[in-house]
């Protein structure tokens, strides 16, 4: 089955309906085939048969009549009568030329041409004989006449004899068009129940197969799509099929190993910012408790310039320390700085992944969509098998109203037709039996429509669930890229601000250094340097307060960003 799954869902819709439209356009040639045959054989036996039959009969009743009338002008004394009589006569031979005429436009075999030809010579030779005989009869001549009564029946016992035989040939072969068309019945019953029956049969099969084969695996895409939604990208889709459905299994798996290798990278990043910020923090609560004690050491020297010597030494060392952790504070700025510019990248990098997956998703749409409407309009082709059922229901009913005329004509003829009768019925059997087949075609047409139908369904909800849910997805790993790089900048922007507070706080302590080794040359510039102390620490203060504010809100960041990981199963 592994190749069925690896062909495209157009091929496999196109495949079944295609059987199955063979088979349905086989059976109705065979139930048109036979049924013109039938039809054909029908209008024979009527047009060549039994009208050969009721003509040759008028012509031997006639000519019975004929015969008759013949012998008793034999015996009239009447001239009057005689008149009468031979006027019937002429009346009976036109009638008579009127029903040869017609019968010989009906002859088809060889076999009854020469017939008739022969027939035709005796009844010519018959009409001398009688044309004599009433000329004896017009002139009085009786006893002549009695002598050649004797060779006119002579001519008439071969000619009728001859008649017999057109006549026996015709019931003959009307036999055997009523042989062939129920040969042509059981043929076309037999061909077209078993084509039926292996149309319905392979349609049922060709159904099944296909709803299963694409139900299941559209049913596993639509878990696996919902664990997506969910955030559990810890899994894919083992799927090897290379139809449309295995494609888009294949951009899902391609589309959740770019999410969580992103996802991992984005935790990563957070946790490194996160302990980035907590050492920054840390070190300004140092460098502010520092400040701290260089403002006390600042007060004391006002106190006196007795103690300016200690005090100066003091601060010295104090600046000196400061001015190490500032060199520190700055390292680590500029740390934090690379790191932030890194997060910017690796953000930039993951909205161009989530634009890609998104135009991925929306062209893969586009295409398979595309694709599954064709194969649903090519399998409109089932529309035209039922418009070919109706035509043979239609064909049914005309032979069906034919056959039922033929029995009424039959029933006229009375004794002559009651072959006729029969083979009307069985024509009539016929056509009801193909009106069922129609029927029959119709039903497994609908029952084709509707798992046509079903399918259609489930192929649109696969493709309206990845326009809504995985596009959903995508965008939203396009915004979470987006907010990242907003963060990474925020980030860069604060290691930035704390780089040029650092300049400002090595500034200070230089300053701070020159005022103390001016401080032991006089006491007035000792005073003065006190004050410019004093203000250089109160700005360091404040610029450290900053810095401490601007690695909080880093912490937080760090924080926001490991909550949204979180929420997503890597």
């Amino acid at each position: 089955m592994k190749w069925v799954n690896n062909l495209k869902m157009r091929t496999k819709l196109l495949s079944g309906f295609v059987c199955i439209a063979i088979l349905i356009a086989v059976v109705g040639y065979i139930g048109l085939s036979n049924t013109m045959s039938i039809n054909s054989n029908a209008n024979a036996l009527y047009n060549e048969n039994l009208s050969g039959i009721n003509s040759t009969r008028t012509v031997r009743g006639n000519l019975k009549q004929i015969n008759s009338n013949l012998e008793l002008m034999l015996y009239i004394k009447d001239e009057n009568k005689i008149n009468e009589l031979e006027s019937e006569n002429d009346r009976l031979v036109v009638l008579d030329n009127q029903e040869l005429d017609a019968y010989e436009k009906t002859i088809v075999k060889p076999e009854d041409r020469e017939l008739y030809s022969e027939f035709k010579t005796l009844l010519s030779g018959y009409r001398g004989i009688r044309d004599e005989y009433i000329k004896l009869i017009n002139e009085n001549k009786m006893g002549e006449a009695k002598a050649y009564y004797r060779e006119l029946v002579d001519s008439r016992d071969k000619m009728t004899a001859k008649l017999d035989e057109l006549i026996d040939n015709n019931v003959k072969w009307g036999k055997e068009a009523l042989d062939n068309n129920a040969d042509s019945y059981d043929k076309a019953f037999i061909a077209i129940m078993s084509f039926s029956a292996g149309g319905i049969l392979l349609a049922v099969v060709l159904g099944l197969l296909i709803a299963t084969l694409i139900s299941k695996r559209l049913t596993r895409i639509m878990e696996f799509a919902e664990k997506i939604g969910g955030g559990d990208f810890t899994q894919n889709i083992d799927m090897d099929a290379k139809d449309e459905i295995g494609s888009v299994a294949k951009s899902l798996n391609s589309a959740v190993d770019n999410i969580r290798g992103l996802i991992a990278e984005i935790a990563n990043s957070s946790t490194e910012i996160s302990a980035t910020s907590e050492e920054l923090s840390a070190l300004s609560e140092e460098i502010s408790s520092r400040m701290e004690n260089i403002n006390a050491s600042v007060s004391q020297i006002s106190q006196g310039t007795e103690d300016l010597s200690s005090v100066a030494e003091e601060v010295s060392a104090s600046t000196e320390e400061v001015s190490s952790m500032t060199v520190t504070l700055a390292t680590k700025a500029e740390f934090s700085l690379k790191t932030s510019n890194e997060i910017q990248e690796r953000a930039a990098e993951i909205q161009q992944k989530g634009e890609r997956a998104v135009t991925i998703t929306k062209e893969i749409y586009e295409e398979k969509r595309e694709k599954i409407l064709n194969a649903i309009e090519a399998g409109k082709v089932v529309d035209r098998v039922s418009v070919m059922a109706d035509t043979i229901g239609n064909i049914a009913a005309q032979v069906n109203l034919l056959s039922l005329n033929a029995a009424i004509e039959a029933a006229r003829a009375g004794e002559h037709g009651r072959g006729f009768s029969v083979v009307a019925g069985e024509v009539r059997k016929l056509a009801e039996q193909s009106s069922q087949t129609v029927n029959e075609i119709q039903d497994t047409v609908k029952q084709v429509h509707e798992a046509f139908g079903r399918i259609s369904g489930n192929a649109e909800e696969i493709l309206a669930f990845i326009q809504d849910f995985v596009g959903a997805n995508n965008q939203l790993l396009v915004e979470t890229g987006t907010q990242y790089e907003k963060d990474a900048r925020t980030i860069s922007d604060v290691s930035i601000e704390l780089d040029a507070v650092t300049e400002q706080v090595a500034s200070a302590i230089e300053q701070i250094n020159t005022a103390i080794q001016n401080v032991s040359a006089t006491a007035q510039e000792s005073a003065s340097s006190t004050e410019q102390i004093a203000d250089s620490v109160t700005e360091s203060a404040a610029s450290i307060e900053d810095v401490a504010r601007s690695a909080q809100g880093q912490a937080e960041l760090a924080e926001t960003l490991n909550s949204m990981v979180q929420k997503f199963k890597i």
